[in-house]
Formats: structure tokens, C-alpha cells, sequence
């Protein structure tokens, strides 16, 4: 069977994990990395032999590379009117800006930086163009002149728009377009064949469904960021896309059962049985159930981390969640549920590691059985005003940290 990149990626960086050449700084609460960096001494002595070969360059105030680097990968922390005369070099692959220019004013200086290096200078090879955080770059058709281009992060630019020749890389897998203004996309991305990954910010597309044809986007792995307001129009275009694996949006969907690839799902209001999701280990559910459900028949026993927000259940979940065999990460989040009593019992989450109660506000007992939660070891509890008992906690003996914020009884 042949490895999806993701998962030979994953392989290669648990390997490097393994070998202590890559150190994870930052886990995530699923157990997986968040943040990681290169060991001191093998810093120390690779860093100097990789910009050395051109590898890479961070270039910030303090340095200045020297003339004739062949640079592959550059990273800048200088504003773009400073560097935009400095690097001619056709074989960067990647580049990415740290920008911290004041809001208010566009950075017509990135248009005019990009703009120069393609057409004066090839910038053929470029496969990363990451522009996270800086605010407002003016871009222009010119990026559809990067046709290596692989990876666009165009994260918390608040951009509104994005030019046309976008949809038409040819090479694009990651379109990144979380907390921005844009609301349109161009009519090409659904035609993407290599688009892999594509985050939005609450976009209504359902217009866009309707273009949707058999192959449309056949790659797609990640869709983040959708609001749904049609679903006859989903359930005639987004059910095609079955290589899904990661899925966030906004909608009452009962064709979520279509997408039998799906590792992640977050989704907001209505909840439909999802026990035939045999590969879901990762689920989000915000906002009030409209009918009353019954969690341990409509959530899959795969699920390794689950997360509850608003859903105003009546009933004390832990009766139901106990018995996912595999769950691992727990949290209950502001008004999930709105009985003042909760209990784990005996037998129950055999493998839970963390287990988060935040905002919970008519808590006021919640009972841990001897024999429940073996290997949990990290509880944080925050922002239950009402919670002023916790009976049986003594039996947690895998426990190592536990956080108490803004409690009754503290």
C-alpha cells in the first residue's frame, strides 16, 4: 500500500525524533508535536555548514549575507523595502517573511519585492511563500508566475481578496487562508488536482458547490474553515470529495457518514450518528443540540480526542464517554453540560491522559470512582464558580499535574 506524503512525512519526523536529531519543544493535547527545534549541538555544528552550502539564511538586522550565496530557503525579518535589491538568487525555494510593519498601511512593498524578483530575476524554483502575519501584502496576478509554487500561507494577513491566478498554480497543495476577510474564491481552485490542503475563515461557498464535478478536487485532504448554509447543494458536490481526512465547518450534516477518510472533524450545531467513522479519532462539537442524543450511540469508538462546547447536555456525559475505548484527550468547554453533578465510574476511560473541565457553571459535585481514569495524568479545571466538591480524586494515581482556577472551593 502506498503512503500518503502526510504520513511518510510523519514517519520521517518520528525517525528524526527518535534519533535525537529533532527535539519536540510543544505537544499537543492529541499527544503529537505542536513545536519542535534542532538539539543544541547538533545546532551548533550543522547551522554553520548548512548556510555555509546555502541550505537556508535567516536574515534579521544584525547580519548581512555574503555576496554570491547561492540561498535555497530564506527566512526575513527585515521590512520588504529593505531586502527588496539584495537577493537575486533563481534557486530560492522558500521564502518567509516575519513582518511586524505597523496595521494600517498595505504592504505594497511585498507586490513590488515579488513582482522584481520574477521579472528581473526567475524565481523559478520557488515551492513555499509564506507570508503569515504580515498585513495586507499586495499581491498581484504576478503569483501565478510561480509555477513550482507548492505551499501559500497567507495566515492572519486580513487580506479580502486573493488574485485570480491562484486558483491556477498548477503545483499548489496548501492554500492557507485562516483569519482573513476573504470571502470569494476563485472559480479555478475547484479544479485544483493537487490541492491537498485548503484553510478558510467561515467562508460561505455554497455558489462554489455547484461547480463541483467528478474530480474536483480529488487530492483534497484538509477542508477547514466552511460554512454551509445549503445543503442540498453539499450533499450534490462537497460528498465527492472522499479522500478527506480532515474536516471543519458550520452546518447540520447527515452526509458526513459520505466521508469515509475522515481522521478530523469539528463541526458546529446539529450531530448526526457518526459510529460508522472508523478512522474519526478526532472530533469538535460546538453549539446546542436542537434534539437530544444519546453521545455513546452516535460517536465512534475510535475517537482518541474529543471536545464538547455549548451543546447544553442534560444528562452527565461521563456515563457515555467512559465506555470510548480508546479515548485519550477529554475536554467539556463552557455550558457542554448543565447538571450540577458528574461521575466517573469504575471501569471507565481506560486510556484518558487529560481530561479538561473549563466553564462548566452549574457544577457543584463531581465524584471520581476507585478503578476509573488508570493512566490519567494532567486535570484542569477552570471557571466552574460552582464546583465545590470533587470527592475521590486520591484515586488518580497516574496523576502528575492538576490545575484549579476560579472554583468554589478553592
Amino acid at each position: 500500500m502506498e503512503l500518503e506524503p502526510e504520513d511518510l512525512g510523519d514517519m520521517c519526523f518520528e525517525l528524526l525524533v527518535r534519533r535525537i536529531l529533532i527535539e519536540v519543544t510543544k505537544w499537543k493535547l492529541d499527544g503529537t508535536p505542536k513545536t519542535c527545534c534542532m538539539s543544541g549541538v547538533f545546532h551548533d555544528f550543522f547551522s554553520p555548514q548548512s548556510v555555509g552550502s546555502g541550505l537556508y539564511y535567516i536574515h534579521d538586522n544584525e547580519s548581512e549575507p555574503p555576496k554570491g550565496y547561492n540561498i535555497r530557503r530564506l527566512v526575513e525579518y527585515l521590512e520588504i523595502e529593505k531586502i527588496s535589491n539584495n537577493y537575486g538568487d533563481e534557486n530560492l525555494r522558500s521564502f518567509v517573511v516575519f513582518n511586524n510593519k505597523r496595521r494600517g498601511k498595505a504592504n505594497r512593498e511585498i507586490g513590488t519585492f515579488l513582482k522584481a524578483l520574477v521579472h528581473k530575476m526567475g524565481f523559478a524554483l520557488l515551492k513555499v511563500l509564506d507570508l503569515e502575519g504580515v498585513y495586507k501584502p499586495m499581491l498581484s496576478e504576478v503569483v501565478g508566475n510561480l509555477l513550482l509554487l507548492r505551499f501559500l500561507g497567507l495566515r492572519s494577513t486580513v487580506l479580502d481578496s486573493i488574485p485570480l491566478a491562484v486558483g491556477e498554480l498548477p503545483c499548489l497543495e496548501t492554500l492557507d487562508l485562516k483569519h482573513t476577510s476573504v470571502t470569494t474564491l476563485p472559480d479555478s481552485i475547484w479544479k485544483a488536482k493537487n490541492l491537498r490542503h485548503l484553510y478558510l475563515n467561515e467562508v460561505h461557498i455554497d455558489a462554489f458547490f455547484q461547480k463541483l464535478t467528478k474530480g474536483s478536487l480529488s487530492s483534497l485532504q484538509t477542508l477547514r474553515g466552511l460554512r454551509v448554509g445549503n445543503e442540498k447543494v453539499v450533499t450534490r458536490g462537497l460528498d465527492r470529495l472522499v479522500n478527506l481526512r480532515k474536516l471543519g465547518l458550520k452546518a447540520a450534516l447527515n452526509w458526513v457518514r459520505l466521508l469515509p477518510n475522515l481522521h478530523s472533524l469539528k463541526l458546529r450545531f446539529e450531530l448526526e450518528s457518526l459510529e460508522k467513522q472508523t478512522k474519526l479519532c478526532n472530533l469538535y462539537l460546538l453549539g446546542k443540540l436542537v434534539n437530544p442524543v444519546n453521545l455513546r450511540r452516535v460517536l465512534p469508538s475510535c475517537l482518541r480526542k474529543l471536545t464538547l462546547s455549548m451543546l447544553a447536555l442534560e444528562e452527565d456525559p461521563m456515563l457515555a464517554l467512559a465506555k470510548l475505548p480508546e479515548l485519550s484527550i477529554l475536554r467539556l468547554l463552557a455550558d457542554s453540560y448543565l447538571g450540577s453533578k458528574m461521575t466517573c465510574d469504575v471501569g471507565g476511560f481506560p486510556k484518558l491522559r487529560v481530561l479538561k473541565l473549563w466553564m462548566l457553571d452549574k457544577l457543584r459535585n463531581w465524584t471520581v470512582k476507585d478503578g476509573t481514569m488508570p493512566i490519567l495524568q494532567e486535570v484542569e479545571i477552570r471557571g466552574c464558580d460552582q464546583l465545590s466538591m470533587i470527592d475521590g480524586i486520591e484515586h488518580l494515581q497516574s496523576l502528575k499535574e492538576l490545575t484549579l482556577t476560579k472554583l468554589f472551593c478553592a
